[in-house]
C-alpha cells in the first residue's frame, strides 16, 4: 500500500510464465523507469513500440486475464518489493525451476538500451541491470493497482436514534457528514 497515492498493488500469487524480456535490438523510448508507480507506464511504453507486436514479457502481463484487464509488468523497484515483501517473507514462493529464480522487471538496461533489460534473482536477491532482452528462463510476474480510501483524521460520531429499526448502514467516508 502507497500512502502517498493512495494506491494498492497487487501481485499474482506465482510467475505466469518464462520467456524473453523481448524487444531485443530495439531500444523502447520511455521503458527505463525505475521508481515504483512506473511499470504500468513502462509496460504501455513497451506494448506501443516498434517491438510491440512480438511476445514480450510485458505483452504476457498486458494480456493475463483473472478477472481484471489492468495488469503490468513490475518496474524494477516494484518488483524490489515483491521480492522484499513477498517472497523473502515467504508469504509466496515463486520459483521457476531455474537455479537462480529470477524474474523480468519492465525497466530497461542502463548500459545498453536496444539489447539489455533489468531483473531481479529471486535466489539471492542481486539486481541484474544489464540482463540480455532475448535470455531465456526469466519469470513474469504480473502487477495491479487500485484505489483505496486511506482516512488519517479521528472520527467523531454523534448518533440520535429517533425511531429504531432493524436495518444497518454501513459508511466509510474521510468527509463530514451530517
Amino acid at each position: 500500500i502507497d500512502s502517498s497515492t493512495n494506491l494498492a498493488y497487487v501481485a499474482t500469487e506465482n510467475y505466469i510464465s518464462t520467456g524473453q524480456w523481448g524487444c531485443s535490438d530495439i531500444e523502447v523510448d520511455g521503458a527505463e523507469l525505475i521508481s515504483i508507480g512506473s511499470g504500468y507506464q513502462n509496460t504501455q511504453d513497451i506494448i506501443n513500440s516498434s517491438c510491440g507486436s512480438s511476445q514480450s514479457a510485458a505483452l504476457t502481463c498486458a494480456n493475463y486475464d483473472n478477472g481484471y484487464d489492468d495488469w503490468f509488468l513490475p518496474s524494477l523497484d516494484e518488483l524490489s518489493l515483491i521480492y522484499q515483501n513477498l517472497f523473502q517473507t515467504g508469504i509466496v514462493s515463486y520459483n521457476t525451476g531455474n537455479i537462480q529464480n529470477w524474474y523480468w522487471s519492465s525497466t530497461e538496461g542502463t548500459n545498453n538500451e536496444s539489447n539489455s533489460a533489468s531483473n531481479i534473482n529471486f535466489a539471492d536477491g542481486f539486481i541484474a541491470e544489464n540482463n540480455n532482452k532475448n535470455s531465456n528462463g526469466g519469470g513474469v510476474i504480473a502487477v495491479r493497482t487500485f484505489n483505496i480510501n486511506i482516512c488519517d483524521s479521528v472520527a467523531i460520531l454523534n448518533l440520535t436514534v429517533i425511531q429504531p429499526d432493524t436495518s444497518n448502514v454501513d459508511i466509510t467516508a474521510c468527509e463530514s457528514y451530517e
